[in-house]
């Protein structure tokens, strides 16, 4: 296939402003609904990535058996320090900096999307492309935060478009920038290596021998990398990655951890996440058995047939739906040209589809009452220790939102004997309550007193002094 003419300067400006654009969204969504997508994005990156700049840290379950990397979290921790060094100390102001730095991958990603498919479709096309995921609300949830599933999609839509680069000129340089993007995002997110298998199909079916060489090269170099900082960190080469494969697909502990969807459940939260509005388009586009098809139909039949789902796992397929879609869209739009109505309706049409796709996930457990309670506990002065109710250590806000030094107790599968003893402990100076883990006599009994309430989060602080009067 021929290269579509190379864009100018005006396509290109426009297609940064749409970069820039979508990452100021992306900041804004994250800062707006606040709280946590998932908790991994706390538990696998903020909490490591909080023990590298600060010494402190919640180690969940995977960390204990080492089925995680030090990349990402130790890329976060230095970004963490370099702020913390310039006298910022507010876990707001740190999570904020934090979905910055996010969001701006993501731009670099968006970009990579335009540049993919505008040398396969034309200037235009790209356009539309990377505005439609930029602006896409399924994609905004994810696009600001520290979650695997989201960061993994930047170097993985680099690697797509030096795939198409490197299937045109079949040079190794162009395959060595393939395979370096692609173990990036591996890097990230193991599971993305499913990718590879498209590619090397993709450039397979090209023949082109040279390309393929060089992506090889190139992800045997981050490979190499990996072998190194599990070496430094775990002490054995490979052994996040060994450990994270055991786990998911010889032992069957993935299944039994976590549980098996059908795709009875699963396909409609599909339908949800993806723009349905131009599934007319995205139908058009998949007759093209190119790469962008291919991949999008080998990582779902991927995802499918995994028995552990989720859906974040889903977000890869945004923007290769927008890839798909991108060239039939961009026809209709031109007829709809000089038709200010229809293209008035097409936006708004797409806008409903958008922000109805940012609510999916609201209802389960975004866990802002919590998130917020827990900072404002650890702003208060005379901060010693909190008891957290009502919630297991997978809901609550971790230690990167308490950035405060002293105990955590959370009392989820705690004895009331136990928890009565916590409550007579002069240590703790403050408990967040979820509902009525502790009733508000026994709290009252022990010297707390009301102090705010963030949704179903009530925070309590204990009373200087003990005998005086509510």
């Amino acid at each position: 296939m021929q290269a579509a003419a190379h864009p100018d300067s005006g396509a290109r400006r426009a297609a940064l402003a749409i970069a820039f654009g979508g990452a100021l969204l992306a900041v804004a969504v994250a800062a707006a609904l606040g709280g946590r997508v998932h908790p991994d994005e706390i538990f696998q990156f903020l909490e490591p990535a909080h023990f590298v700049a600060f010494g402190q840290r919640v180690v969940a379950w995977e960390w204990h058996q080492g089925l995680r990397n030090w990349a990402f979290p130790g890329l976060l921790g230095g970004w963490l320090r370099l702020w913390a060094a310039l006298g910022v100390t507010n876990p707001r102001t740190l999570a904020l900096l934090v979905f910055s730095l996010c969001a701006g991958f993501q731009a670099l990603g968006t970009l990579s999307l335009y540049a993919w498919v505008s040398e396969r479709d034309g200037a235009k096309a790209g356009l539309v492309a990377a505005a439609t995921f930029a602006a896409w609300g399924g994609w905004l949830v994810y696009a600001g935060r520290p979650l695997s599933d989201a960061v993994t999609i930047a170097p993985l839509l680099a690697a797509l478009w030096r795939t198409g680069r490197a299937r045109q000129s079949g040079k190794l340089r162009d395959g060595s920038w393939v395979g370096l993007l692609l173990g990036l995002a591996f890097l990230v997110r193991y599971p993305s290596a499913v990718f590879a298998v498209p590619i090397g199909i993709s450039l397979l079916l090209g023949r082109r021998w040279r390309a393929l060489a060089g992506t090889a090269v190139g992800g045997a170099l981050v490979l190499a990398f990996l072998g190194a900082l599990d070496f430094a960190t775990w002490g054995a080469p490979f052994h996040s990655l060994v450990r994270f494969v055991d786990f998911n697909l010889f032992s069957g502990a993935a299944a039994t951890h976590f549980g098996s969807a059908p795709l009875s459940k699963f396909l409609p939260i599909l339908a949800s996440m993806l723009p349905v509005v131009l599934l007319w388009h995205f139908g058009r586009g998949l007759r093209r058995l190119e790469l962008a098809a291919g991949t999008f139909a080998f990582y779902l039949a991927f995802v499918l047939v995994t028995p552990h789902k989720e859906a974040r796992f889903l977000v890869p397929l945004m923007p290769l739906f927008a890839a798909i879609a991108a060239r039939p869209l961009t026809s209709d739009l031109a007829r709809l040209r000089g038709r200010r109505w229809a293209l008035a309706l097409a936006v708004a049409l797409f806008a409903t589809n958008s922000a109805a796709a940012a609510t999916v996930l609201r209802p389960f457990g975004m866990h802002r009452g919590i998130v917020d309670a827990t900072i404002a506990c650890g702003r208060e002065p005379d901060f010693s220790g909190a008891i957290i109710a009502g919630t297991p250590w997978w809901g609550t806000a971790g230690r990167f939102y308490l950035h405060r030094r002293g105990p955590a107790l959370v009392t989820a599968g705690l004895s009331a004997a136990a928890i009565a003893r916590a409550l007579t402990d002069p240590v703790y100076s403050d408990a967040l309550v979820t509902g009525t883990a502790i009733s508000a006599r026994q709290l009252a009994a022990a010297g707390f007193v009301p102090i705010h309430r963030f949704g179903r989060v009530k925070w309590w602080h204990r009373r200087s002094d003990p005998g005086a009067a509510l």
